[in-house]
């Protein structure tokens, strides 16, 4: 049985969890305005598998406490669930991703970065650049700046509204690197806990590549950040190294799958 998570607060696990995460920050920035209670925002559980199912807008994220195990029969349930919930796109685990049998629209790995003491010495060389965020309109300029067939930046005003939103709530965090007072590169993270933050966003203009500036805002990035550690997501074989080198570590797989409607058959 699929039901409806109602009430005030959300399962703890949730914070700390690389799927949760997004979930749980959403609803922090979001919960004076009765968000669980809005068609766009939900939050069910199968009871048989022990999955929880959030859906933001038309993507929904999969992840359970622990390991799921999906029986035939919660698989014939999720199946029935999915075209009715309003969800184009999931996000899951690779591994619950192959037991549901969904061919999937994107592969990746999970990789994570613990917090430790002195790490922060690393930026100490560019602390007299400019601190203050610049408008996210000079950063949404970057991000079209860097468009690619592999990083597609959102539409400005959905992306706008919700990232200022966050950051006033505490949930989300940006770091910024200057050069010749250009706006050289940024990195992002739109969904932070105390307990995992999530990296995304991270971009260098062409013309400041390879000089160690998307370093420099990710390192700038993470000194900033409350959480006890950090996680990227990546597609098979993109800026694995870059991570790698910063001391990103693999912990697991996830998997895109985009449902009838959904972007893929546009």
């Amino acid at each position: 049985m699929i039901r409806l998570v109602e009430g005030e607060s959300l399962p703890p696990f949730l914070k700390g969890d690389p799927f949760g995460c997004r979930f749980w920050a959403a609803w922090e920035a979001y919960k004076e305005h009765n968000a669980l209670r809005s068609e766009a925002f939900r939050l069910w559980r199968q009871e048989g598998s022990g999955l929880y199912l959030g859906l933001m807008d038309d993507s929904l994220v999969l992840c359970s406490p622990k390991k799921a195990t999906v029986s035939g029969e919660d698989r014939e349930e999720l199946f029935t669930f999915l075209p009715v919930c309003g969800a184009r796109r999931i996000l899951c685990p690779s591994s619950l991703g192959a037991q549901l049998g969904i061919p999937a629209a994107l592969l990746g790995k999970i990789l994570q970065r613990e917090k430790t003491e002195g790490r922060g010495g690393e930026v100490s060389a560019f602390r007299n650049m400019e601190e203050e965020l610049p408008s996210l309109r000079d950063i949404y300029a970057l991000l079209l700046e860097c468009r690619s067939e592999s990083f597609r930046p959102p539409d400005f005003e959905p992306f706008y509204l919700d990232f200022s939103h966050r950051l006033r709530h505490g949930v989300a965090f940006a770091a910024v690197v200057y050069q010749e007072g250009k706006l050289a590169a940024v990195a992002m993270a739109p969904a932070v806990t105390e307990e995992i933050a999530l990296l995304s966003g991270v971009a260098v203009a062409p013309s400041y590549r390879r000089r160690g500036y998307g370093t420099q805002a990710v390192e700038k990035l993470l000194e900033k950040l409350p959480s006890r550690s950090f996680c990227v997501f990546r597609a098979e074989g993109e800026n694995e190294a870059f991570y790698t080198s910063l001391g990103f570590r693999g912990i697991g797989a996830f998997m895109e799958i985009s449902l009838p409607g959904g972007e893929k058959d546009r």
